[in-house]
């Protein structure tokens, strides 16, 4: 029966997931880590998420303004340094990322 609702969820939503149809499960959940915890870091969205530091870190990484391979990113997550920390960076919604994130969660 979850099954059921999961692929109902996905069917309502398809139209918004498909104006970035190469952005992977991962992408979307690191997406609404970032969308629920304002100021979240790198690390901790892949603690959020799970899987490998490095897969996670690749995922905020196309989020962001370019991704690793040097190809423009999404623009929906804006990366600026924590003022209390070097080593560690802060991530928040773009606009965009908010806007896209409005629209997914309605369509849920």
């Amino acid at each position: 029966m979850r099954g059921f609702k999961a692929l109902r969820l996905f069917q309502q939503a398809k139209d918004v997931l498909d104006t970035y149809p190469d952005m992977t499960l991962l992408h979307y959940t690191s997406l609404l880590a970032v969308a629920a915890h304002p100021g979240i870091g790198t690390t901790e969205v892949q603690e959020c998420v799970g899987g490998a530091r490095s897969s996670g870190m690749r995922a905020v990484q196309d989020l962001g303004e370019r991704r690793l391979n040097g190809k423009p990113g999404y623009k929906l997550v804006e990366t600026m340094p924590d003022p209390t920390d070097k080593r560690r960076n802060i991530l928040q919604l773009s606009e965009k990322g908010k806007a896209f994130v409005t629209q997914l969660t309605e369509r849920l």
